[in-house]
């Protein structure tokens, strides 16, 4: 699919009509932050967490405890292991973790798509990313792995045996994990929406009424396996 260009990189979008905000964490790639409404109240289990790709991790990490933000694993560096990273927590409870992947034997495909992107910087001094992986977490990690492959038709970059990456965007990514390893727990109740931006919304939509069971026209939106919803726009 050929994604539109995101053009420039920008820390953050004002406020929609309906209270939502737009938040930019790299080329292609975006969170938009929702109040809480009955559909997704308040304390919902998450079954989701953010990782944050950047190579400024010592520099992070002294920007998240001045703030006062709190730590739930803190940074770790690993001499010859394939990541190093911290976990912090934001204030709706969602995991964010600064991570960096490093040049390892699992992560030659990853290495090679990391490698093209450019920093977005941030609103902190010097301190930017290059983009993010929405982790998901899963009982049935095969029967994911099927769907972003053969239905979807994404290509994985890194298998970490328990979790499987898929890049999606220039800069965004979505990371399957088993949820007996994860840092997170399955829910069948799911916090997040994914969605895609795409350049040719009227042919994909050709695409998705032939291919995806559940796809919905009117709202181009689908629901996967384990009831994540996926939702694509122009």
């Amino acid at each position: 699919l050929d994604l539109i260009d995101p053009g420039s990189i920008y820390v953050s979008a004002p406020m929609d009509e309906d209270d939502s905000a737009l938040i930019q964490m790299g080329d292609g790639v975006f969170i938009k932050l929702h109040p809480y409404d009955e559909k997704h109240p308040e304390g919902q289990e998450k079954s989701t967490a953010i990782a944050l790709l950047t190579d400024q991790l010592a520099g992070w990490y002294d920007f998240i405890q001045d703030a006062g933000i709190p730590v739930k694993y803190p940074l770790k560096i690993r001499e010859g292991g394939p990541h190093d990273g911290f976990v912090a927590v934001d204030p709706g409870g969602y995991l964010l973790e600064f991570e960096q992947f490093k040049q390892h034997p699992e992560n030659e495909p990853f290495m090679a798509s990391l490698e093209s992107l450019k920093a977005s910087a941030s609103n902190s001094d010097s301190l930017s990313f290059y983009g993010s992986i929405t982790w998901t977490y899963h009982k049935d990690l095969l029967l994911m792995q099927q769907f972003y492959e053969e239905k979807l038709g994404y290509r994985m970059v890194a298998d970490q045996g328990w979790t499987k990456i898929y890049q999606t965007t220039a800069g965004g990514f979505i990371g399957l994990v088993d949820e007996r390893r994860g840092m997170q727990d399955y829910s069948d109740v799911k916090a997040v929406e994914i969605e895609w931006r795409v350049a040719r919304l009227d042919s994909l939509q050709a695409y998705a009424s032939r291919r995806w069971e559940t796809f919905n026209a009117q709202e181009n939106s689908f629901t996967g396996p384990e009831n994540y919803i996926y939702r694509l726009s122009h």
